[in-house]
């Protein structure tokens, strides 16, 4: 019964919000949101993950060095999620 009622709650809303996003330039791209299980939410984590570098460094004289740590930064969670993997 509680199945039924979220599943015809979900359903109202994807109506109105597909009325909706007719009006919108990005349609196609929000109605794939619901058909595929694809996102960008790795990319936006790393995006922000470097700003926030980059807001914290205060600025780096080099943008050698600045390439360099966003590097290091990125290695190194790649190598905590492999050796936990490997635990």
């Amino acid at each position: 019964m509680l199945y039924n009622y979220f599943t015809e709650k979900l359903l109202n809303l994807q109506g109105v919000l597909i009325k909706n996003i007719e009006k919108i330039n990005w349609q196609t791209g929000i109605l794939n949101t619901f058909e595929y299980p694809y996102s960008n939410g790795f990319t936006e984590g790393c995006n922000n993950q470097i700003k926030v570098l980059k807001r914290t460094g205060y600025g780096y004289r080099n943008s050698n060095q600045f390439r360099k740590r966003i590097l290091h930064i990125f290695s190194y969670r790649s190598r905590n999620n492999n050796e936990k993997e490997v635990a």
